[in-house]
């Protein structure tokens, strides 16, 4: 069993990746599993670990990658220890942050062939597909306005949207990267979108709008037909969305910096946001400390109208 463990530590991260969108406990307990096989395959591997990250260093990109969030998490450390209260802070620290990191260092030790990362990414369309059914069901049949699939909260469920939305768009673009049956990477894009519109959150939407125009601009040269191609969908999409008085009123709301209660609010948090920057420049206030720190000394007048 524990050599079956060893030998195939992708499969836990595929059940993270499908349970993810199916119930956040199980992508939890799929995490948390991943996460221990993953240490044990260190241990066991000791002697040959190191010469399995020089490796990685060789390549450039990964390199670079590996750099990269070393210095993130060396700053988010760096925070907690400047910050007012170091106590509180190295214990959210502790909470939040080692078990992310493995998550940017599982992959690129992990996976080591095509298939296995062919896998994970089948294991994650998985998800989105019975999610994204269930959430056009709420929002096009059962007529819930904030479509949260099997979430709690609609808007955790968009973020996860945000990310896979992308990715299959590059797919769209370039199908050498991932072969799968013709039109399934259309249906799988379509259903995505759909499932982002019932969801109803007004971020999400921008973010994968800019998102995707970046994406199109940068391919537009090496595949033009196909860019075009997408953007008379996404002309003809919009479209339809005009036409839908719910839809229209939610985009409406996006410039309400008046009587919109959830735009005041951001507003205000961004103004002392902003403010506890200019103070803290370089290791903010701490892990942790953002909210009492607002609440104490940053609160603009108004958020406690709102």
């Amino acid at each position: 069993m524990l050599s079956f463990l060893k030998n195939h530590n992708e499969t836990f991260l595929a059940l993270f990746g499908f349970g993810v969108f199916i119930s956040i406990a199980a992508g939890n307990a799929a995490m948390a599993l991943s996460i221990v096989m993953f240490l044990y395959c260190c241990y066991v591997r000791k002697d040959s670990l190191k010469a399995d990250i020089n490796e990685l260093m060789a390549n450039s990109n990964l390199k670079y990658y590996l750099f990269g969030i070393g210095l993130f998490f060396t700053s988010t450390l760096l925070s907690v220890l400047f910050s007012g209260d170091i106590v509180t802070g190295i214990k959210l620290w502790a909470e939040r942050w080692p078990w992310r990191f493995m998550f940017f260092l599982m992959p690129v030790i992990t996976i080591k062939k095509d298939t296995q990362a062919r896998n994970i990414l089948l294991a994650i369309l998985t998800g989105l597909t019975i999610t994204g059914c269930y959430m056009i069901f709420q929002g096009f049949v059962a007529g819930e306005n904030r479509a949260n699939g099997f979430y709690g909260h609609p808007m955790m469920l968009a973020g996860i949207l945000c990310e896979i939305l992308p990715v299959l768009l590059v797919m769209l673009l370039n199908r050498d990267m991932f072969k799968l049956p013709k039109y399934s990477l259309e249906a799988l894009f379509t259903l995505g979108l759909l499932a982002l519109l019932a969801n109803g959150t007004r971020g999400a939407w921008l973010a994968c709008v800019i998102t995707f125009v970046i994406i199109l601009l940068f391919y537009i040269k090496k595949y033009p037909k196909q860019v075009m191609t997408i953007l008379l969908c996404f002309a003809i999409a919009g479209g339809c969305i005009a036409t839908s008085d719910r839809f229209v009123k939610r985009i409406d709301s996006m410039d309400n910096v008046t009587t919109d209660t959830s735009n005041t609010a951001r507003l205000y948090m961004w103004r002392s946001a902003v403010a506890m920057y200019n103070d803290h420049p370089v290791l903010g206030v701490g892990e942790g400390q953002y909210r009492p720190a607002m609440e104490k000394y940053y609160v603009n007048s108004g958020l406690d109208k709102v």
